[in-house]
């Protein structure tokens, strides 16, 4: 757990430099600063989740924030084009606010952690194939980056979650999970902020 507990500090970094990269764009970038502060605070909370030896109490600062960091980015980008379709994004936000809202308190409250895991994974693939599909729009370099990293990070965390109890020395991948995520989590920052200062104007 000291070793999941520091790789954590890499997410605080990385917002950090995606911060330093997004402000540098200049103009339409304030909207930006929520998902450095959200990409900061998963760090925060995880290092605290598992510097307490995983207490169930903490979890909700590990995993909050990661889903409000892709949900909230999702939700500018289905914003975006509905109004470049001239669509009402109010139920869409609707249901992502929803399912959200399912998945943490399945988790928090019920105990339903494999919901959350599938959950999230779910949630990030919806952002990648977003990310994708809107490339051209920005610089779809970072959208391709993201989605190939999220990937990898998917496939750690689940050989984490299911091969720890009978090979303990699979540990590694969980601090490599942490790296995984946090390098597609700051190229999504990347590729949103180029999506911001072009604007989108055709999906």
């Amino acid at each position: 757990e000291a070793f999941n507990a520091y790789s954590s500090i890499v997410y605080i970094f990385a917002a950090a430099l995606a911060y330093r990269r997004v402000m540098e764009k200049g103009k339409h970038m304030e909207l930006m600063v929520i998902p450095c502060m959200m990409l900061a605070t998963m760090g925060a909370g995880s290092f605290i989740f598992h510097i307490t030896m995983r207490c169930s109490n903490e979890m909700i600062l590990d995993e909050a924030p990661t889903f409000l960091f892709c949900a909230s980015l999702l939700a500018w980008k289905v914003e975006s084009m509905c109004r470049a379709r001239k669509m009402n994004a109010l139920p869409w936000h609707a249901l992502t606010f929803g399912y959200v809202l399912l998945v943490i308190s399945a988790d928090v409250l019920f105990g339903k952690h494999d919901l959350y895991l599938y959950g999230s994974a779910l949630l990030g693939l919806v952002e990648a194939a977003l990310s994708v599909h809107l490339g051209k729009y920005g610089q779809g370099i970072y959208a391709i980056k993201f989605a190939a990293s999220l990937l990898v990070a998917i496939v750690l965390l689940n050989t984490d979650e299911t091969y720890r109890a009978i090979m303990p020395s699979v540990w590694i991948l969980h601090p490599c999970w942490h790296v995984a995520t946090c390098y597609a989590l700051y190229n999504l920052i990347l590729f949103n902020a180029s999506l911001a200062s072009v604007g989108i104007k055709s999906c």
